[in-house]
């Protein structure tokens, strides 16, 4: 990645927090719009005058349930077929908990290293001139301290914070130079054909689960 030059369109890199933007579409009943060309989603979020010159995307690999699965990696699988990002993979640390009450145990799984991941992308192209303005598409509050390091300790480099549905948090966007939600427009106008060609050959085709009806959740 090369540093921009004054006379170009202002650079924009987008850091997709891929579980944020997932469980909040979920939770909004919007599923069909998880079939998501997110380069393409990020593109329709600029200004006229703005460039997008890197799209990188942060999650974690699944390993159950089966079908949960086998619709990530599909949906992976596609976005890496097409290009134009970066997938940036995180892990999941278990531990075991339990009920004092009633003597049940079960494993809990945590999400690690998304957050951290995506500050440390963000502060690296900050610090090293590579954007004008980081696209941060994430309503996580964990965010605000990298946020505020950009917008105080880099001179000319900004946050744009767009949050996805039902994933809004106040202090994450208070922090930032300029913050909005994640739209339906920009959803349904950003989806991957039904079927992708894959790199080995094979039809990736968009899961079943998500062709439903849209039911709206407040």
């Amino acid at each position: 990645m090369s540093t921009p030059s004054p006379q170009d369109p202002e650079p924009v890199i987008a850091y997709i927090d891929g579980f944020n933007l997932y469980f909040g579409l979920n939770e909004k009943g919007w599923r069909r719009y998880l079939w998501l060309d997110v380069p393409a989603m990020a593109r329709r979020l600029l200004r006229a005058n703005q460039k997008l010159v890197g799209v990188k995307y942060f999650t974690t690999r699944i390993n159950s349930p089966a079908e949960s699965v086998r619709r990530q990696t599909l949906f992976l699988d596609a976005l890496e077929a097409r290009g134009g990002l970066e997938i940036i993979f995180g892990n999941f640390i278990y531990s075991q908990d339990g009920c004092d009450t009633c003597g049940a145990k079960w494993t809990k799984r945590e999400e690690k290293q998304t957050d951290v991941n995506i500050a440390l992308h963000m502060l690296r192209d900050a610090y090293g001139e590579y954007f004008k303005t980081a696209l941060l598409i994430s309503g996580d509050s964990d965010l605000v301290p990298v946020v505020k390091e950009i917008e105080g300790a880099c001179p000319g480099r900004h946050v744009l914070v767009v949050w996805p549905p039902l994933r809004k948090s106040d202090e994450l966007c208070g922090a930032a130079a300029r913050s909005f939600a994640l739209g339906k427009k920009h959803l349904q106008e950003s989806q991957l054909p039904m079927t992708v060609p894959g790199r080995n050959g094979y039809a990736l085709c968009q899961p079943a689960e998500w062709w439903g009806e849209e039911t709206e959740n407040s």
